[in-house]
């Protein structure tokens, strides 16, 4: 086996209660843009929409750095110019100095506008199989809903099921409707490779440049 720098993360979803979190392990070799996948996949979210990582840095004088994917010209008011490209970034470079960082976001969707914090638990450099990550490690909350209004749209969400006042969703969202409160690590390790390839593809089979 080869040895890999294996990044431990707290990832919380901001501004929310109750907390919805996820520990997870990442290779630090990975891209930014792999790392984002992880994450859309690790909160139930399905990656139909841009993200981007914003890091705050005190290297002097306030830095934020920005990595998001190369601007297609019909999102230039969504993605400013200049970021740096989150296809070509990888995790040690974003993460691997944690004495300049102040702090480490993500934002998934500029619509709803999910915005996580990231922490850096721990780096350990270790042989190990790559097929035994990225895993989740531990979590809180079932996660998210796809296009559900944001911070807003879910806290109403949480609301209706906590009341069984449901109707409404049901015609949107079909039966099987998810308890945010809750979280099964079985299943979310289970279903997180292949969520993240499917996200892969859908943002890697597209032209952004």
């Amino acid at each position: 086996m080869a040895t890999h720098n294996i990044y431990e993360l707290d990832v919380t979803l901001k501004d929310f209660k109750p907390t919805i979190t996820r520990t997870l392990l990442i290779n630090g070799e990975r891209t930014l843009a792999y790392l984002a996948y992880t994450l859309i996949a690790s909160f139930e979210l399905y990656g139909s929409h841009l993200f981007e990582f914003n890091q705050d840095l005190d290297i002097g004088r306030p830095t934020t750095l920005t990595y998001a994917f190369p601007i297609p010209d019909n999102l230039e008011s969504f993605v400013e110019e200049g970021h740096q490209s989150v296809l070509s970034t990888k995790v040690n470079s974003l993460l691997g100095h944690p004495e300049l960082t102040k702090q480490t976001n993500f934002v998934y969707d500029y619509g709803d506008y999910w915005e996580f914090d990231l922490k850096v638990k721990s780096v350990q450099t270790q042989d190990i199989s790559l097929k035994q990550i990225p895993t989740i490690l531990a979590g809180q909350g079932f996660g998210l809903i796809e296009d559900i209004g944001g911070l807003g749209g879910l806290q109403e969400y949480a609301t209706a099921y906590k009341a069984g006042n449901l109707d409404r969703y049901h015609e949107w969202l079909g039966d099987d409707l998810p308890d945010i409160g809750s979280f099964d690590i079985e299943m979310a390790n289970k279903k997180l490779k292949p969520e993240i390839s499917l996200i892969k593809g859908q943002h890697e089979d597209i032209d952004w440049r």
